[in-house]
């Protein structure tokens, strides 16, 4: 059996290293998972054409938008890929077009809605993502990875499984990357590749830790299986209990 394959359109680097792990618990099948937004570093020691970030992820949304092929999925550039992931996280519903600079134009944000307010906030940036990919709906081999605040909400509760300080509210929580790199030598995570990598062992272990505590784990995890399903790719749907719909 072939590999699966993944394309991700992604905030950034880390983002990708815990991405792959947290699929590594979803799915028992191998993948190779090919990392399209932000794109290499180029000699500058930039992120590409595009830059990295949530503005990153916009400005590659609406490039693909502006293509003009009607649909992301049927780009020729994505046909040959059997699941795709676009990220950015949550606490993009407090930014501002303005951040990507002037002559980046756009409506709708910040959303204007409290950080408590988890689903709703996430409901509103997945309509801002298909505005920017000029689609009404994500397609069925489309799946969006929005969690809140931030990545490091997931991380955090699959590396301390649930066990810190944050209680119901580490989806809200801001600054986790922070407290991560502030902890003590023997647990301390900074927000680097090579870090992260070193970790990544640990993401997919405590994956089902996340599904149990962030609502958008639980989400994530329910459309990637529900999206493998579709082409009878084996899920650890065992492993991984997701929520009804």
């Amino acid at each position: 059996m072939s590999d699966l394959r993944i394309a991700l359109v992604a905030e950034g680097p880390t983002d990708k290293i815990a991405i792959e792990a947290f699929l590594s618990a979803i799915t028992e099948r191998s993948f190779i998972l090919t990392l399209l937004q932000p794109e290499a570093l180029n000699a500058f020691g930039g992120f590409g054409q595009s830059g990295s970030g949530w503005c990153g992820v916009a400005r590659w949304c609406r490039s693909k938008a502006a293509a003009g092929f009607g649909s992301f999925e049927t780009d020729p550039t994505m046909t040959m890929f059997d699941l795709l992931i676009i990220h950015i996280d949550g606490d993009v519903a407090d930014k501002q077009y303005a951040d990507c600079g002037g002559n980046f134009p756009g409506a709708g944000l910040p959303l204007n809605l409290e950080r408590a307010m988890v689903t709703e906030r996430v409901e509103m940036l997945e309509k801002i993502v298909c505005e920017w990919l000029a689609i009404r709906e994500p397609g069925a081999r489309t799946v969006f990875c929005i969690p809140h605040l931030s990545m490091e909400a997931w991380v955090v509760a699959s590396l301390f499984h649930g066990e810190d300080e944050f209680g119901d509210h580490l989806e809200s929580e801001p600054n986790l990357d922070q407290w991560l790199a502030t902890l003590p030598l023997q647990v301390r995570l900074r927000k680097n590749r090579k870090e992260y990598s070193g970790k990544a062992t640990q993401f997919t272990g405590g994956w089902h830790d996340a599904v149990r505590i962030c609502t958008q784990a639980v989400r994530f995890n329910r459309d990637v299986q529900n999206c493998l399903h579709l082409f009878e790719i084996p899920t650890t749907s065992s492993r991984c209990p997701s929520t009804p719909p």
